[in-house]
């Protein structure tokens, strides 16, 4: 904005490449077609940059044109406005580096067991002014209110609601899980009779009950097993199978988080896997930290999927 006879007169965008043009080509002609207009109308502009400045600004005769003062001292302000008015149409540059703040990121027990530790290595390693708060997704899932406080929700659909668009991060499967050494690893294969023979794990997280995904599986061929012990979360499972002959199935992804002396054996049964997906609330769609956040939440994925 400048200020001429006392009022405050705003300045088109069309009216600064205008002055602009002129005061650097000096022909209305050579103006006019850079600016893409007719002459008529750059006329048009210059006769409202006079009414503005109160000032002819330029003046054209045989030695060419000439500027006025007014003119000359515009025209540094006027490059800056143009230069300014750019920058406005160019992406942030996000820099990870200067975040000072707190990264909140709602999920299940599972994701939270998986990608705590690469998470939080490449979060200390790209932003390491930034805190990372990691929270449970209650029995009922993320409401409207709790889904708006939180920068990313890593979960299955069904603890999301309102669902919403989410992106699909990896599709898991099952396996069982004994200590090294454990009989049920003796055997090239596991018959239904020796899964059934020893007592579970089962993890359960929200409710406690004694029925999850492997039960669905034996359900449908007609069998059921014992659940020796229920635990609340993923974190406690491998400390407690090194020490027992409990069984367990688990995410084929969390292997690793069990500890060297946890072996792998295939169940006798399919089990239905899951897909996790990040969602986000929709203010954050074009947050430039967020897409940061979720493109690291990608990498933490792809690390764990090599690890397998």
């Amino acid at each position: 904005m400048l200020i001429a006879d006392r009022k405050i007169v705003r300045w088109d965008p069309k009216l600064l490449l205008a002055f602009d043009a002129l005061y650097s080509l000096g022909s209305v002609t050579e103006a006019a077609e850079k600016l893409n207009i007719t002459q008529q109308g750059l006329s048009t502009q210059l006769g409202r940059l006079r009414e503005i400045t109160g000032d002819p600004l330029f003046h054209w005769s045989n030695s060419g044109m000439q500027r006025t003062p007014i003119a000359e001292s515009l025209s540094i302000r006027v490059t800056a406005a143009i230069a300014a008015l750019e920058d406005l149409n160019k992406p942030e540059e996000f820099d990870p580096n200067i975040i000072v703040k707190e990264i909140t990121i709602a999920s299940t027990d599972y994701v939270i067991t998986l990608l705590a530790p690469p998470l939080l290595s490449m979060l200390r390693e790209e932003a390491p002014h930034a805190t990372l708060r990691l929270r449970h997704i209650e029995h009922k899932g993320l409401n409207s209110s709790s889904y708006n406080d939180v920068d990313l929700v890593l979960s299955v659909p069904e603890f999301l609601s309102p669902k919403g668009s989410g992106l699909h991060l990896f599709s898991e499967t099952y396996s069982g899980f004994a200590r090294s050494g454990h009989p049920v690893n003796e055997l090239q294969s596991i018959s239904i009779d020796e899964f059934l023979r020893y007592d579970h794990i089962l993890v359960s997280p929200f409710k406690g009950d004694a029925f999850g995904p492997t039960d669905v599986a034996l359900q449908n061929v007609g069998k059921t097993r014992r659940i020796g012990l229920v635990v609340p979360d993923f974190s406690v499972v491998g400390d407690i199978l090194s020490k027992t002959d409990l069984i367990c199935v688990l995410p084929d992804r969390l292997q690793e988080s069990l500890g060297d002396s946890i072996s792998r054996f295939q169940t006798p049964v399919p089990i239905k896997g899951f897909d996790i997906f990040a969602y986000r609330p929709k203010h954050l769609e074009n947050d430039p930290l967020n897409n940061w956040l979720l493109e690291i939440v990608r990498r933490c994925v792809s690390e764990v999927s090599l690890n397998r």
